[in-house]
Parts: structure tokens; sequence; C-alpha cells
């Protein structure tokens, strides 16, 4: 039987803007010998026909630590309410804007820890009854999604990408209720 990964290497390439939705299928922290050094939580999902694809989250910043800027992101929690569930799969995105979304809503960001920040995606996580997040296809041991935050220049990094910012958003059981999460690092405006 063919990797069932090969469908998504087969259909997209590397640094393409994509969705990826499914019900979550686990998490991990990623491990390094230096604590200090770890920067992403990764969550798999069933994406369908492609298999259990990854979402790899920035939990901390090392470009900005390594500047002397501030290591923490900054996030931001839009709710909404849902009737259906975005059907499971990856497909190609027309990419986001989050000074779209923070025209059309009251948008506030606070800085958080690594293990806070760690915490409170675990716990939306948990709760989830289907995770969708938006970011650049990358194919590593496992294929997924990376980039999965706002993509304007920072403190770190003086690259200024439009409509390329990522996200994740969590349907949960409760009240139809949806939750997306907004991720920036220092300098983002």
């Amino acid at each position: 039987m063919p990797d069932i990964h090969e469908r998504a290497r087969a259909s997209f390439h590397p640094g393409e803007f994509v969705r990826v939705a499914g019900p979550p299928m686990g998490y991990s922290i990623e491990r390094k010998a230096d604590a200090r050094r770890i920067d992403h939580l990764i969550i798999q999902v069933r994406a369908g026909d492609f298999g259990v694809l990854e979402i790899a989250l920035n939990t901390y910043s090392l470009r900005s630590l390594n500047v002397g800027s501030d290591p923490r992101l900054r996030v931001a929690i839009v709710s909404s309410h849902w009737s259906a569930l975005p059907p499971a799969g990856l497909s190609r995105s027309g990419g986001l804007n989050y000074s779209t979304l923070e025209v059309k809503n009251r948008i506030v960001y606070r800085e958080l820890a690594r293990p806070t920040l760690e915490s409170l995606v675990i716990e939306k996580l948990n709760r989830s009854l289907l995770i969708e997040g938006w970011g650049e296809f990358y194919l590593r041991v496992h294929s997924g999604i990376h980039q999965v935050h706002s993509r304007r220049a920072s403190c770190a990094v003086l690259a200024d990408y439009l409509e390329r910012d990522g996200a994740i958003r969590f349907y949960f059981k409760q009240n139809g209720l949806a939750e997306l999460l907004l991720f920036k690092f220092c300098g983002q405006v």
C-alpha cells in the first residue's frame, strides 16, 4: 500500500500556502537537549484522505531571543460560532491577512510565556472536535504546515510578507463555539 503522505507530497509543494483541517490526533512538544531552545508545539490532525498531518506552532521566538528582543509570542483569540464543521483535508488557500481581521474585530494581543502558551493550546486541543490551520506546507519526516503566525516584519525578521499570515482555529462541541488564534512576534503591528 502506498504511503498516504504521498498524496500530499504529489499535490502540494513546500512553501505553498495551504489550509489543513481534521479531528485532533495528538500533540508533542519539541524536544531539545537545552530546554531554553524549545520553540514549537506540534499538533497532529487526521486530514481526511491525506492522513495525519502536522501543524507546527511557534510557542517562543529563538530569533527574537538571539537579537535581544522579547521572545514571547503575542496571542489573540477571535471567537465565533459554527453550524457545520468544515471538511477535513488539505487544500490550497488564498492566504490570511491579520490587518483585515483586526479591522473587522476588536482584537487584543497578550504576551504569553512558552509554558502558558503550550497549556492554552493543549487545553483547546483536548476540547476540540476539529482543528483548522493555515500556513506553509512542508515535507519532512511527516508532512504538515508551519509559519502559522503573522508574516509581517518583526524585531528579528526583516522580510515583510503580505497575505501570508497563518492561524489556527479550534471547533468545540459546546455551544457551537470556534476560536481562531492569531500569533504575532515582537515588533509586528
